[in-house]
């Protein structure tokens, strides 16, 4: 058969589809030669990039790390060399171009490459195209999760998904978003709403309010028992239309409110668990007929702590400046100078929906407490995903005595492990916080010794405090030599 000339125009990264169809072809038309004089061949790319491949097949990754590691070691190998084995491995095996494993998506892995390289710059963390590739198949596996990716994004200033900023909400189709207003408290959450009234009813505090004989309206949310809820938006008081129907921000003022921001986060974020209730749980036709609202907020405040305590809410928004007061909240200089302010990292402050009622120019203010807590929702999202992930390879990846370590991968602030497991011939992998622990003993240089059992200090850093640490001893230790070169 005549032997066919490799194109000097094939890419680098075909060349590694090149490499994969002579490794498992029987007679192939091209020579390893020609495949390692080609101007874009790099082995510190293309073979790991071909190995990558083979991660369907442990055994044969396990034999070629046992028998062939001792003599290929790092830069030293003949490429060739180890193509040309490679290729009777694989033939001896059966093993053809549709049995390996291609990445999916080969635009996002090229991006991938080009983060991960970003990223590393940024940090000056050395690295090689062997690095490059480690990670890939770390994302390829599931290791590396897109929240990773999204936080070395926005590291590198890049823009991740955001909510829409389009007003044009209401062209949404109703089948396509599940509005607030058909959500209906469960049968559990009813019970609860009327043990609070009889407690409301019961209460001698209550007993002394202005508003004792008005019905009271507790809460609305979509879950289904008492537990954690993500975000819990408190208004000031029922108005006539909550009391007909016993549900808070169902008014005017409320459907506003649900529209602009409430069934906006329900679209983006479905499996949004929210709370609504008020500051003042008794309802009247409006704010008016409150006598001395100071105390009746002040009576009302440990009704909200007990609410809140029950929902545990990770963001709480206060709707207007009664809430603010019965949380001790201060709003000097008016409630739209803090509009979408946050607090602590958990209060969210927003203009009342009766504001923009008014005047519909100010429904600025409102998207503009949405996109507040998009943002904080999203983040919370994509830490507790995080948290997930790593709960996830923790549990499912245990370590035994059959397991044998084959490699260390860092990545942001965690270390990798990376073992395969002889027994049922697959890898599995463990991640750990970076915690490097940095021993510290006073006293001058020559009280030192290179041994020493004896500190004074240990403190713990991160991996890339470790990497500014080792910089700055490199550095001085260069000016030291520098200084005195006979030392």
């Amino acid at each position: 058969m005549q032997v066919k000339k490799l194109k000097n125009k094939t890419s680098r990264y075909s060349l590694i589809n090149v490499i994969c169809k002579y490794i498992t072809g029987k007679k192939p038309r091209i020579k390893a030669s020609d495949i390692v004089n080609h101007p874009e061949f790099n082995k510190n790319y293309h073979i790991p990039g071909v190995l990558i491949r083979l991660q369907s097949y442990p055994h044969i990754c396990y034999y070629i790390d046992k028998y062939l590691n001792h003599l290929y070691r790092f830069d030293s190998y003949d490429p060739e060399l180890f193509i040309e084995s490679l290729r009777l491995i694989l033939i001896q095996n059966n093993i053809t171009k549709k049995d390996l494993y291609y990445p999916r998506y080969v635009d996002n892995q090229l991006k991938l490459v080009k983060l991960f390289r970003e990223y590393l710059d940024l940090v000056r963390i050395n690295y090689n195209d062997s690095d490059i590739q480690s990670l890939l198949f770390l994302y390829n596996n599931g290791i590396i999760g897109e929240v990773h990716v999204d936080h070395l994004k926005q590291t590198l200033g890049y823009k991740v998904s955001k909510a829409k900023e389009s007003n044009d909400f209401p062209s949404i189709s109703s089948e396509s978003v599940v509005s607030s207003n058909q959500i209906k408290n469960s049968d559990e959450i009813k019970q609860l709403c009327q043990n609070i009234k009889e407690y409301i009813k019961n209460r001698e505090i209550c007993k002394k309010c202005s508003l004792y004989n008005n019905r009271p309206v507790i809460l609305e949310t979509n879950v289904k028992s008492i537990e954690k809820v993500d975000v819990a938006f408190i208004a000031a008081n029922p108005g006539r239309e909550e009391r007909e129907q016993d549900r808070p921000l169902i008014g005017k003022s409320g459907q506003l409110f649900r529209k602009h921001i409430l069934d906006k986060l329900l679209y983006q974020f479905p499996n949004l668990k929210y709370l609504l209730t008020n500051c003042i749980l008794c309802s009247t036709n409006n704010t008016s007929e409150i006598k001395g609202v100071k105390k009746v907020i002040q009576n009302c405040h440990s009704n909200l702590i007990n609410i809140l305590g029950l929902f545990k809410p990770d963001l709480i928004v206060l709707i207007g400046e009664h809430p603010c007061r019965s949380l001790n909240i201060n709003i000097k200089g008016g409630i739209t100078r803090h509009n979408s302010k946050i607090i602590d990292n958990r209060i969210v402050i927003s203009v009342h929906p009766s504001y923009v009622l008014r005047n519909p120019n100010n429904i600025k203010y409102l998207d503009k407490v949405y996109e507040t807590l998009h943002n904080l929702i999203s983040n919370q999202i994509s830490s507790n995903k995080v948290e997930e992930e790593k709960t996830k390879i923790e549990k499912s990846d245990q370590i035994t005595e059959d397991c044998i370590l084959i490699d260390i991968k860092h990545f942001d602030e965690t270390v990798i492990y990376i073992f395969y497991d002889t027994k049922e011939q697959k890898k599995k992998y463990r991640t750990v916080e970076v915690n490097f622990p940095v021993y510290i003993k006073s006293g001058g240089y020559g009280d030192c010794d290179i041994i020493e059992d004896s500190v004074d200090f240990v403190c713990y850093l991160t991996n890339k405090q470790r990497d500014q640490l080792l910089r700055i001893l490199n550095k001085k230790l260069i000016e030291t030599v520098e200084l005195f070169p006979s030392y």
